[in-house]
């Protein structure tokens, strides 16, 4: 196999798309190729030391998720109470 060298924007960019895809269609860690792309993604994020931003990331969307539904809560609540 030939190395071929790529920038670590091009390989973020590929890293997020992928996740990307993920997030909508899960991995089936009980199939090999499955499991080999786990390790490929997990290697890549480690390589870019991607962890901690990722992590942030999904943390900032939960916390607006929850802030979205506790919004939508008060104002059905508000309704009702009208």
């Amino acid at each position: 196999m030939e190395k071929v060298t790529i920038s670590k924007a091009t390989l973020e960019a590929l890293v997020r798309e992928v996740l990307e895809w993920y997030e909508f269609d899960t991995l089936e860690l009980s199939h090999e190729c499955d499991r080999k792309r786990a390790v490929i993604l997990h290697e890549a994020i480690e390589a870019l030391s991607l962890q901690p931003l990722l992590d942030a990331e999904r943390k900032a969307k939960a916390q607006e998720a929850a802030a979205e539904w506790r919004a939508r809560q008060a104002a059905e609540a508000a309704s009702e109470a009208n």
